[in-house]
C-alpha cells in the first residue's frame, strides 16, 4: 500500500460504515417518506417491535441520530481544518497530544486516537514532515521514538481548536449547561458499554 494509504482507508472506511448506515435507514424510512431534514420513521427495526408500531413511530433509534451527527461533526472538522492543511485524522492526533501533556509512542497515539497502527504511523510521518510534532528517542528503548508538539504544531492546533469550538457551540446552542453536561455523561457512558472507553478509565 503507497504513502499515506492506511490513513486514507482509515478515513474512507469511516465514510463507507455512515453510507452503510444511511442506506439501512433509507431503507427501513419506506419509499414516502419526507426528505432529510422532515419526519423520520424510525430506522434500524429491532426484533422486539412490531410492523405497526414501527411504521407509526416518528422517533429514529439513538444509534441512528448518534450515526448522522457522527457524520456531519466529522464533516464540520474536515471543513474547519482543512485551511490548515489538516485532515481529520491529523488534527486529533495533534489534540490527543495536547491533551496529554506528554510524549506518546505511536501505539499510545493510536489507541487514545482511535485509529490503527498502520494508520497512526502514516499520520504520524505526514505531521513530523510538515514541522508540526518531533519525535525524540526514548531513553530506555532506542526503538521508541515518543511523539511531541512542536511550536508550530501548537500554533496551529490553537487556530484548529478556536474553529471546532465554534462548530461545538453552534450544535450545542439548544442546550444549557446542565444539559450539555449530562449528554456528555451519557455519551462517554454509552461509549465505554460497546467497549470504546477511553484510555484513562
Amino acid at each position: 500500500m503507497g504513502r499515506h494509504g492506511h490513513e486514507l482507508q482509515a478515513e474512507a472506511a469511516w465514510g463507507a460504515g455512515v453510507q452503510q448506515e444511511e442506506e439501512v435507514g433509507q431503507f427501513a424510512l419506506g419509499a414516502g417518506d419526507p426528505t432529510p431534514g422532515g419526519p423520520l420513521r424510525r430506522p434500524f427495526m429491532s426484533h422486539a417491535a412490531s410492523p405497526d408500531t414501527v411504521a407509526t413511530t416518528t422517533d429514529p433509534r439513538i444509534s441512528y441520530i448518534v450515526a448522522r451527527l457522527e457524520r456531519a461533526v466529522r464533516a464540520g472538522i474536515a471543513k474547519r481544518v482543512q485551511p490548515h492543511e489538516l485532515t481529520t485524522l491529523q488534527y486529533t492526533t495533534l489534540s490527543v497530544l495536547k491533551r496529554h501533556g506528554a510524549p506518546l509512542s505511536n501505539a499510545q497515539l493510536a489507541r487514545r486516537a482511535y485509529m490503527t497502527p498502520q494508520a497512526m504511523s502514516e499520520v504520524i510521518d505526514a505531521l513530523e514532515q510538515k514541522g508540526l510534532i518531533k519525535r525524540n528517542p526514548h531513553p530506555n528503548h532506542r526503538r521508541l521514538l515518543p511523539a511531541t508538539l512542536t511550536a508550530k504544531g501548537k500554533r496551529v492546533l490553537a487556530a484548529c481548536e478556536d474553529a471546532v469550538e465554534e462548530m461545538e457551540q453552534t450544535m450545542l446552542a439548544g442546550l444549557d449547561t446542565h444539559q450539555r453536561a449530562l449528554l456528555r455523561d451519557a455519551l462517554m457512558s454509552a461509549a465505554r458499554a460497546l467497549g470504546a472507553g477511553f484510555p484513562h478509565d
